[in-house]
C-alpha cells in the first residue's frame, strides 16, 4: 500500500506505472499495490484488497 499524502509519492507511482508501460514489469505487478490519499483510507483499502495468490511472492523472482 502506498499512502500518498499530499502527492508525496506521485513520482514513485509514475515510475512504477512507467515500468509497466515499458514492459520492465508485468501488469500483474501493478495489481500488487494500492494507492490511497491518506492514512484515514488505509483500513478500508485493506478490507477491500484481494488476497494475493500463492504464486504472488515468486512471480517477480528471476
Amino acid at each position: 500500500m502506498i499512502v500518498n499524502v499530499r502527492g508525496y509519492y506521485a513520482p514513485l507511482i509514475a515510475l512504477l506505472e512507467a515500468a509497466i508501460d515499458e514492459r520492465f514489469m508485468a501488469p500483474r505487478h501493478g495489481d500488487m499495490w494500492t494507492v490511497v490519499a491518506g492514512p484515514d483510507e488505509v483500513l478500508a483499502a485493506l478490507a477491500r484488497a484481494p488476497r494475493w495468490s500463492e504464486s504472488a511472492l515468486s512471480f517477480a523472482a528471476l
